[in-house]
């Protein structure tokens, strides 16, 4: 695990980034009624635009319980 981390980071460091993280839950986690929101159609289309807005922000990335980094293999 640890080799892993530092590959990852000599790339961020030494080179253009080749991968993407993503907060998984991002704030919508958050919300107290979440599971019951998310059953409700119109509640749920409200919830995934507040993630797609936020996932990718590095601001509130750390308020996600869950990463998931995303990479792409160089030819």
């Amino acid at each position: 695990m640890a080799s892993t981390l530092v590959g990852l980071l000599q790339g961020l460091i030494h080179q253009k980034a080749f991968f993407t993280m993503y907060a998984v839950e991002g704030l919508i986690w958050l919300d107290r009624n979440y599971f019951k929101n998310m059953l409700h159609k119109q509640r749920r289309k409200t919830l995934n635009k507040l993630l797609k807005i936020t996932e990718q922000d590095i601001n509130v990335m750390s308020f996600s319980p869950h990463m998931m980094i995303a990479a792409r293999k160089k030819y």
